[in-house]
């Protein structure tokens, strides 16, 4: 997800880069890609959000909170 996010929707070839003969170069993905995986990670950071208080043992709360705090870092780069 964080890299379907942050990365470029057409990605450049490589510097020297000489298309062969019958090279197609992929087609960019969809336009819209970026805000479905952004609306998929706020809805689960909204999730996790409900889910904390009702953790029952201190694993599961930190496997929220690690999740949280890597949501928050993908929708919130620095």
């Amino acid at each position: 997800m964080e890299r379907l996010i942050n990365t470029p929707l057409v990605t450049p070839p490589p510097p020297g880069f000489t298309p062969f003969p019958g090279f197609t170069p992929p087609p960019p993905r969809p336009a819209d890609a970026r805000a479905q995986a952004r609306l998929e990670l706020v809805d689960l950071q909204t999730m996790l959000r409900a889910a904390l208080p009702r953790a029952g043992d201190r694993a599961t709360r930190a496997h929220i909170v690690d999740l949280q705090a890597r949501i928050n870092q993908i929708l919130n780069p620095r």
